[in-house]
């Protein structure tokens, strides 16, 4: 009949295994899958157990706000290393003279700490929270190198 369902019932012990073989392979491949639902921010370059790379800057965003642990900025490789102190999830994103959009992923309060390294040049860069609109309300700012 075209249009009905017809329900089958698994009654021995093969067809139930043969039916665990195939949903449980699937289920891993659609954990494999899954996207990230970040902003879509690149974060090709963050690091899950932070490495440092050059010089490193805490950078703590809480709400509403980024705070930086440096204030003058030279050339040369820094790592940004992301340690939540707010209430709710926040990451650290960066953009600038020779770096397209670099981000942490997102971290929820309590969460391990996450790193972005970036090569900087002479220039403004500006870091902000990619988060809903976070940016929006003041999670930016601004930096120079000189």
């Amino acid at each position: 009949m075209v249009g009905s369902l017809t329900t089958m019932r698994c009654r021995t012990p093969q067809c139930k295994l043969a039916g665990w073989l195939i949903v449980l392979p699937l289920a891993a491949m659609l954990s494999a899958c899954r996207g990230s639902d970040a902003d879509s921010a690149d974060s090709s370059n963050v690091e899950s157990t932070p490495t440092i790379e050059g010089t490193q800057v805490m950078a703590d965003p809480t709400e509403f706000a980024i705070r930086l642990d440096k204030k003058a900025f030279e050339p040369g490789t820094f790592t940004f290393v992301a340690r939540e102190r707010g209430k709710a999830p926040h990451a650290v994103a960066i953009e600038g003279l020779g770096v397209e959009t670099a981000s942490t992923g997102i971290l929820d309060p309590g969460e391990a700490d996450a790193a972005i390294t970036v090569d900087l040049v002479p220039g403004i860069y500006t870091l902000w929270c990619p988060v809903g609109s976070h940016r929006s309300v003041g999670m930016e700012l601004r930096i120079t190198v000189s």
